[in-house]
């Protein structure tokens, strides 16, 4: 979904487009009405973005940190101080779901 590499910041993957998106609500929440226009949005993108909310959206930025940093492309990435490469994320995703 992304050309961009994700980088490992100590709190978990970051893609910076999204991020420089939307950092001017810095820890509030993101109203619903901002949106963001989708370079990616196709029938396949939708149906895997609704099944990762289904599945996340309850969680608390706590536990999702703890989740990724048991993730292994964000681990490799972060001690290694690279950026993490799409094609780990795939792999692992592949291997894992």
């Amino acid at each position: 979904m992304f050309q961009d590499e994700f980088e490992a910041w100590q709190y978990g993957p970051v893609n910076i487009e999204i991020y420089n998106y939307f950092k001017l609500y810095g820890k509030a929440e993101i109203p619903e009405s901002e949106g963001w226009v989708c370079r990616f949005y196709d029938v396949d993108s939708k149906e895997t973005l609704d099944a990762i909310w289904e599945k996340y959206y309850s969680y608390s930025a706590f536990e999702l940190v703890e989740i990724t940093h048991n993730q292994e492309p964000w681990k490799s990435a972060y001690l290694n101080r690279e950026t993490i490469k799409n094609r780990d994320i795939k792999k692992y995703f592949q291997s894992t779901y």
